[in-house]
């Protein structure tokens, strides 16, 4: 027999489950039968509101990682109205949420509008996204016109797609040696222009004792800020460089010979860096080759680099002599003589 506490506790649940489920039932962006597939083409679209707080939405389905949409909305009206236009997307499966928007006053004169978005891999399916345009006017009447125009364009990363911001799914380019070196391209986006902020790569390189493994870096716009780094296989840094004035280089010297897998990571710190496009090309510069650049070329942007065992060690020796240090602080401390003040009268007893 089910206790009353826990049938209450299942009713409970299921009464917030149905709303959930009222609630995306009702949403517009669901409901709406203006319905655009991206991979279709999209002409022009006319309408009109004349309603006191008229809405129309457009569910925009198709869009796919690595391609950037663009929406253009002009609109005016008869008078001055209040409007809204909203850029929503589908962060799970039948949830929407704003990712661009604005509130303007519009009269006769046509007012623009544009938003953009870069599609990065979502994880699950392709989220649809969705476009809101409303009036609020007051009791007299108001006409609005509003005229959208929708463009998709490929921003894709190497290989096609988008390049995954995970490294355990990196896409992989294939195998650097002396005389194959690799260029990769491709698109970071902006923090409301998308969610497109780290791309990883992996790869293998071939080499000898003393090669260094060169990794150059073009970013356009040059105001871009974007993080390079090359990672061994458990994920440890071993060369990472930012770029300034749209230019960046990573050199990793290596001190074993064989075929090293790598991954390289772009990231443009969760889109604050600025939305940018790169292309990096990779390759390995011969022992005797590396040699005579760095004592003709050296550079004032890049740390010395560490073989991962000795950054291991180095690290876990700076722990191990902190705490050395912090027991013989404690021990010194004990073995202090002890004063205790007396008195004048005990001094005289």
């Amino acid at each position: 027999m089910i206790k009353p506490l826990t049938a209450a506790l299942i009713l409970t649940a299921l009464l917030i489950t149905l709303n959930s489920a009222y609630t995306q039932s009702q949403d517009p962006c669901i409901t709406t039968e203006r319905k655009i597939n991206l991979q279709e083409g999209t002409p022009p679209i006319d309408g009109t509101l004349t309603g006191r707080l008229e809405e129309h939405y457009f569910r925009l389905d198709g869009i796919k990682p690595g391609q950037r949409l663009t929406v253009e909305v002009e609109v005016r009206a008869n008078t001055s109205v209040g409007m809204t236009i909203l850029l929503l997307r589908e962060t799970q499966p039948r949830t929407f949420a704003r990712i661009a928007g604005s509130q303007l006053v519009v009269s006769r004169e046509p007012i623009n509008q544009t938003f953009s978005w870069i599609e990065a891999s979502p994880g699950w399916g392709l989220p649809a996204l969705c476009l809101k345009v409303g009036q609020f006017s007051e009791a007299r009447p108001v006409t609005s016109n509003y005229k959208i125009s929708i463009s998709v364009e490929d921003v894709s990363d190497y290989g096609g797609g988008d390049a995954p911001d995970k490294p355990e799914k990196a896409v992989d380019i294939g195998q650097i040696t002396y005389d194959k070196p690799i260029t990769i391209s491709g698109y970071l986006s902006s923090t409301d222009g998308g969610n497109d902020h780290t791309d990883f790569y992996i790869l293998s390189a071939q080499l000898s004792r003393g090669d260094e493994l060169v990794v150059e870096t073009k970013v356009n716009p040059d105001t871009a800020n974007v993080e390079i780094a090359i990672l061994d296989m458990d994920i440890f840094g071993l060369r990472s460089n930012r770029t300034a004035a749209g230019l960046a280089t990573l050199r990793l010297p290596w001190e074993k010979t064989g075929t090293q897998p790598f991954y390289l990571k772009f990231s443009n710190t969760g889109g604050v860096g600025g939305e940018a496009q790169y292309t990096a090309r990779i390759s390995i510069r011969k022992a005797q080759q590396a040699t005579e650049t760095t004592q003709t070329q050296p550079t004032n942007q890049e740390l010395q680099p560490l073989e991962p065992t000795t950054a291991r060690m180095i690290v876990f020796g700076g722990v191990t002599l902190v705490a050395a240090l912090s027991v013989f602080s404690l021990v010194m401390r004990l073995r202090e003589p002890r004063i205790r003040e007396i008195t004048y009268d005990e001094w005289q007893a």
